[in-house]
């Protein structure tokens, strides 16, 4: 889908008002989605014990009960949200293959449960 945001940037308080507009490209729009939708609610660690406790502290792809995180079904930069039946638990190894271009996961997980 193609976003076009025009920002106005005004260098000089003497400068025609739109001399200097950009457009934001899709690349820099997904940026400002990603860090939009990377906010957690303030009742996430209320949220995150409450999946930890419905999946009995177990890693539900593999049974590990080491590294757990809670992970979103449908990502919330796809439109998912924080509710408990969006999320899951996952042991880091699982969780970073469920993103296998996280690179910083990739590498927890190397470092904690070994290759």
């Amino acid at each position: 889908m193609k976003y076009s945001i025009k920002i106005r940037i005004l260098r000089h308080k003497y400068e025609r008002p739109y001399q200097h507009v950009k457009l934001m490209t899709d690349h820099h729009i997904s940026r400002v989605r990603k860090s939009i939708m990377n906010v957690l609610p303030a009742n996430w660690e209320q949220i995150k014990n409450a999946v930890l406790k419905r999946d009995m502290y177990r890693c539900k792809m593999c049974g590990r009960m080491k590294y757990l995180h809670v992970h979103h079904k449908v990502p919330r930069a796809s439109g998912g949200s924080h509710e408990i039946s969006n999320l899951i638990t996952l042991c880091v190894r699982c969780h970073s293959n469920q993103h296998p271009t996280n690179a910083q996961l990739r590498a927890m997980a190397d470092k904690l449960v070994g290759k």
